[in-house]
């Protein structure tokens, strides 16, 4: 197969376009490419219509396949670039928008410091099974991604306790049972879909039948909600930023559910120095830091 009409094609069908598709050709050029191609395959790649380009199913075999294609040389590129020299380049990396206040900044800074030709390009995720796979090279995550392909990394796993400001305690009492929590505020996290719902489990404490209850305050990063003594939150013991003491631990006898936070990477990337080296100090830097000391306690 000709790889230039395949680029061409993985691109047009990238920008559903034969204008806006970031080549140096014209529509027309890139349409005499896309029938030439279709020709020689003997099957049609896309259905043209007035507004705009949609893959036929051929189309969608294809695109998939050129997408591997293009990422693997993409990625021996890169790799190229990395022997004996300093490790630089844009690293995209994709992480929980919930999680930029603790993991970017508590985790990486350092990382930044320790290799500067490095570009960090962090993109938040919203819907979490739902990360654009060709826009980042690793992905920081709450769980097993269903990518088969995808190396994954172990990172931590993270214990879910209550927490709440002192001044939220002392305006509104500090809880001494479960079913004291029916009379408190519970702020929660935004969940968007199954992998995170056991970020919910204390909503539904205390209630009858297990029956969840409406939130106070729905947030993406709950804990700086709590630190203004809006309610009561629920947080891995092992974040960071519980160090600064500004939130206490209430009913520090009840554990909530666990979860487990992956390092992940496509496997075409796994000799990418970047990559490696980013997942490498996390790990590093988790070991050193894992066990949360002198953490104020409600008892």
């Amino acid at each position: 197969m000709d790889l230039d009409k395949l680029r061409i094609f993985y691109y047009a069908a990238k920008a559903k376009s034969f204008t806006n598709c970031d080549l140096n050709l014209s529509p027309s050029a890139v349409s005499r490419h896309i029938s030439d191609l279709e020709h020689r395959l003997k099957a049609p790649l896309f259905y043209r219509q007035v507004r705009g380009l949609s893959l036929t199913e051929q189309g969608e075999v294809l695109f998939e396949s050129a997408h591997k294609v293009f990422a693997e040389l993409d990625a021996a590129r890169s790799l190229l670039n990395e022997v004996g020299v300093e490790p630089q380049g844009v690293l995209r990396v994709a992480i929980p928008s919930g999680w930029t206040s603790t993991v970017l900044i508590q985790y990486i800074a350092e990382f930044l410091k320790r290799y500067p030709k490095i570009r960090l390009h962090m993109t938040p995720i919203e819907r979490l099974n739902d990360f654009n796979v060709t826009e980042v090279d690793a992905a920081i995550i709450p769980f097993t991604p269903d990518r088969p392909t995808w190396i994954q990394r172990h990172l931590m796993q993270f214990q879910l306790k209550l927490f709440a400001s002192p001044n939220y305690l002392e305006n509104h009492g500090t809880p001494e049972t479960i079913e004291d929590l029916t009379s408190h505020k519970m702020i929660s996290h935004i969940t968007n879909g199954s992998s995170l719902s056991d970020l919910k489990w204390h909503l539904s404490l205390g209630t009858k039948d297990d029956k969840e209850r409406e939130p106070y305050l729905v947030v993406c990063s709950p804990y700086h909600a709590a630190e203004q003594g809006l309610g009561i939150v629920t947080l891995a013991q092992e974040n960071l930023l519980l160090r600064s003491g500004k939130l206490v631990e209430v009913l520090p006898n009840l554990n909530g559910p666990t979860i487990d936070a992956y390092y992940v990477y496509p496997e075409h990337l796994k000799e990418s120095k970047k990559v490696r080296l980013l997942g490498d100090y996390i790990v590093d830097f988790i070991r050193i830091t894992k066990n949360l000391s002198n953490l104020p306690k409600v008892a």
